[in-house]
C-alpha cells in the first residue's frame, strides 16, 4: 500500500526514535514544525539527484522567449514543474539552463526548431513515488531530522550512509530498466565517495547546467 506525506514523515522520525505526528498543519510540536519545513526541500532535492523513471517525462518546447543578448541564438521555455533538464532530442547542439531577464529558467540553444527535452519533474504526489524512492526519501528525510531534532550528528551520518545505500541500488535498477545512459549527478558520486550530505534543492540556475 502506497504510504502518504504524514506516513512518510513518521517512518523517518520513528528511524531516530521520535514519536509518530498527527497531522501536517494542526499538529502544533516541534517535529512537526521541522517535518513541515523540510519535507518538501529534501523530496526535490532527492528528485534532482537522481533520474528517477516514475519522475522523468518528454517535452516538446512550444514557447521561445527574447534572444539571449550573447552566446546563444534562442531561448525556450521550459515544462511546469521541471526541476532538472537530463537531455534534449539532438545532443549535438549545445544547451544551457539559464535564468531571464524575469528570473524564469529557460533552455538556451542555437537550434531554430523547437527542441524536446527529457526532464525530472516534481511529484508532490507520494502515491506516484516507487518504493524505492520512498525508502531512500525516508532515510534522507531522517538524516535531517535527526540534525534538526536531536543535534546527534553521527545519527545522522548512519542515516545518510543508508540512504546512499538506497541510492545505489535504484542506480543498478534504472541501469536494467532501459539502454544505459549518462546521466548522473556529480553531487552523488562526491557524496558517496566522501560521506557527505547532499544539498538541498536549489532553484540556482547554475544547478542546471549542462
Amino acid at each position: 500500500m502506497a504510504l502518504g506525506k504524514v506516513d512518510i514523515i513518521n517512518s523517518a522520525l520513528s528511524c531516530i526514535g521520535e514519536r509518530p505526528i498527527t497531522s501536517i498543519g494542526t499538529d502544533s510540536s516541534e517535529r512537526a514544525k521541522v517535518a513541515d519545513r523540510r519535507y518538501n526541500e529534501v523530496r526535490n532535492s532527492l528528485l534532482r539527484n537522481h533520474p528517477w523513471n516514475f519522475a522523468t517525462r518528454r517535452f516538446k518546447t512550444n514557447a521561445k522567449k527574447t534572444t539571449p543578448v550573447f552566446g546563444f541564438d534562442y531561448a525556450y521555455d521550459l515544462p511546469d514543474g521541471c526541476l532538472r533538464i537530463l537531455g534534449t532530442d539532438n545532443e549535438s547542439y549545445v544547451w544551457q539552463i539559464e535564468s531571464d531577464e524575469n528570473g524564469t529558467l529557460v533552455l538556451l540553444t542555437d537550434r531554430s526548431d523547437f527542441p524536446s527535452v527529457q526532464y525530472i519533474y516534481e511529484v508532490t504526489d507520494p502515491t506516484k513515488f516507487d518504493s524505492i524512492f520512498v525508502q531512500a526519501f525516508i532515510y534522507r528525510l531522517g538524516s535531517e531530522f535527526a540534525q534538526d531534532l536531536t543535534g546527534r550528528s553521527e545519527l545522522s551520518a548512519k542515516l545518510q550512509g543508508q540512504f546512499l545505500g538506497v541510492l545505489a541500488e535504484a542506480r543498478s535498477i534504472n541501469a536494467s530498466e532501459g539502454t544505459p545512459q549518462k546521466i548522473e549527478a556529480d553531487l552523488w558520486l562526491a557524496a558517496r565517495r566522501g560521506g557527505v550530505a547532499l544539498p538541498p534543492f536549489s532553484n540556482d540556475p547554475e544547478s542546471y547546467s549542462a
